[in-house]
């Protein structure tokens, strides 16, 4: 028999815990997908497929996007759609842009200091050092007018503008749904899933969400409304 232990403050609502049974699923309630299953992880790609330079890009591609060629279209329609002065990303800018911003979030300089054109620090053997590269000089690969571009350009490849009077989430709903149906495809899981997180059930009292950003609704949890 499990419990329920309430915490919570008087001006922004209560949190509720429920402890539940531990719960061993029967060997009927399995998938029968899972019966003849010999392994788990990565579906439908091979390391020997590509260059050993080229594994981790094409794996980043794989698990990202359902196909990131659809993604640079994508782009490119809101480029369009702006009738600005950008010019149209190529295929090789979209890859290029995407590994500028991934290297930007291991570099402890910001902004247009990663497109220096001349070192930024010099580091000698007893300096601590911030980042694997002190000046990454990102011009070598795109200017910071194109980056700032490619930038601004970037979320379209995950909104649905045909949402916007339907989805408070049209911008990045897109994301969601192709995260899901990403690991649907081309990830195997093991027969055997281990328990997650429960929902904590939240229940404001004075404000729409109690003080969160957002309240979720998972109807497969123990408590359905609340926070996790």
């Amino acid at each position: 028999m499990g419990q329920e232990i309430t915490v919570g403050t008087r001006n922004n609502g209560g949190m509720r815990w429920k402890v539940i049974d531990t719960y061993e699923p029967s060997e009927e309630s399995l998938l029968p997908e899972f019966e003849s299953q010999q392994f788990y992880g990565l579906k439908n790609f091979s390391t020997s497929d590509y260059k050993r330079s080229e594994v981790l890009v094409q794996l980043f591609l794989h698990l990202t996007f359902i196909d990131w060629k659809d993604a640079v279209a994508l782009m490119n329609n809101a480029v369009l759609a702006e009738k600005c002065k950008c010019r149209k990303f190529t295929a090789e800018e979209f890859l290029v842009g995407l590994g500028l911003i991934i290297v930007a979030s291991e570099s402890f300089l910001k902004g247009v200091d990663l497109f220096g054109v001349k070192d930024q620090i010099d580091l000698d053997d007893d300096v601590l050092w911030h980042s694997i590269s002190a000046s990454p000089h990102f011009e070598q690969y795109m200017t910071f007018n194109r980056f700032k571009d490619f930038r601004r350009f970037l979320p379209a490849v995950f909104a649905d503008p045909t949402k916007v009077e339907t989805d408070p989430w049209y911008q990045i709903s897109t994301a969601i749904d192709n995260f899901n149906e990403i690991r649907r495809l081309r990830v195997s899981c093991s027969r055997w899933l281990v328990a997650d997180e429960s929902m904590s059930a939240w229940r404001p009292r004075t404000t729409a969400l109690g003080g969160l950003p957002n309240i979720s609704f998972v109807i497969r949890k123990p408590e359905p409304l609340g926070k996790t």
